[in-house]
């Protein structure tokens, strides 16, 4: 019986194990699509200034 119970235990901790990285997966996850965003973020607004300076240059001219 006292051997069930460790095998129980080390299940237990086991599973806490997988838990705890599924969580820290989520986080990276989550950490990684928000940088993406962020990038996405300054790369089109770095595309519209290019534009509207194109357009104030075709414009004026």
């Amino acid at each position: 019986m006292e051997k069930l119970k460790s095998s129980e235990e080390v299940c237990e901790i086991a599973k806490q194990h997988v838990r705890k990285l599924q969580d820290d997966l989520e986080a990276s996850e989550l950490e990684s699509a928000q940088a993406a965003m962020k990038l996405c973020f300054q790369y089109g607004f770095c595309a519209g200034q290019m534009l509207i300076r194109a357009r104030s240059v075709i414009c004026d001219s």
